[in-house]
């Protein structure tokens, strides 16, 4: 929060910014501008999505948006974003109809998983019902 920052040491201060993005270069007074400016950024972001909007997407995209015209990394990473969602997607629908049975699980890249944690679950309980 706003009042956290003041108690924070120098180099934790630094920390945050890199951790925020914000650069971490100047005076103690300034890098605590900056995080404030942030976090007044993020809390903005956050009540335009906030549950008692009708349609909470559309006023954070709009908010995004709003700020990308001010800001050419936010504009970046908006456009970035775009071309992503316009992508083939890289899930697929895999059944196995031999044994009838569909993935539960899958890898981040996209297959069906085969830990052990899954097979277990296929697997089922032996004794549950012989």
């Amino acid at each position: 929060s706003f009042e956290d920052y003041d108690s924070m040491s120098d180099d934790d201060i630094r920390d945050a910014c890199t951790a925020r993005g914000v650069p971490d270069t100047g005076s103690r007074k300034t890098l605590i501008n900056r995080l404030r400016e942030d976090s007044a950024f993020v809390l903005e972001i956050l009540s335009a999505s906030s549950p008692k909007d009708y349609d909470g997407y559309q006023n954070l995209a709009a908010q995004l948006e709003k700020e990308s015209r001010k800001d050419e990394v936010l504009a970046d990473i908006l456009r970035e974003v775009k071309a992503k969602t316009e992508e083939e997607s890289k899930w697929v629908d895999v059944v196995v109809r031999s044994i009838g049975m569909e993935p539960i699980k899958f890898t981040a890249g996209g297959a069906p998983s085969v830990t052990a944690d899954v097979l277990k679950k296929l697997a089922g309980d032996p004794y549950e019902n012989p």
